[in-house]
């Protein structure tokens, strides 16, 4: 489920800004809770796999890749950034439930919550990337 795959450093700096611009995408006035938790499942979602890239992986298109670089990520990472990635995937049944369900649960402190986790994911994702990838450190920016 998980392949080598060469990223040049233009394709990692492009993917990396995904992750930036959906995180700064969330903090837009007006979206609705729902939308704010999507665009933060999609900026973690986004940073882990630039981080997977600069690895030299990326996960195959298949069911379950979300869960699949998430775990990548994980077996990549330092123990306390490790950590982060596993806390995300358990956010994977509240993004289903909001994407798919009648009803959403998710409150103001869910979404604040949810934000701190997802902006640590981030920020200590683009540490290890510039690590990784000295090349590009300065095009690998981190988040608010």
């Amino acid at each position: 489920m998980i392949e080598e795959a060469h990223v040049d450093d233009e394709e990692l700096t492009g993917l990396w800004r995904k992750a930036t611009r959906s995180y700064r995408d969330s903090e837009a006035r007006g979206i609705s809770r729902d939308g704010v938790f999507k665009l933060l499942y999609d900026a973690g979602r986004q940073a882990a796999t630039a981080f997977v890239a600069a690895h030299g992986y990326r996960a195959k298109g298949t069911l379950g890749h979300h869960h699949t670089v998430l775990a990548a990520a994980a077996a990549l990472a330092t123990e306390s950034h490790a950590e982060l990635f596993r806390q995300f995937d358990l956010q994977r049944g509240q993004r289903h439930e909001i994407e798919y369900a009648a009803y959403s649960e998710i409150d103001s402190q869910g979404i604040e919550e949810f934000r701190g986790l997802v902006r640590s994911l981030i920020n200590e994702s683009a540490a290890a990337v510039r690590d990784v990838r000295p090349n590009i450190k300065q095009r690998i920016r981190k988040v608010r």
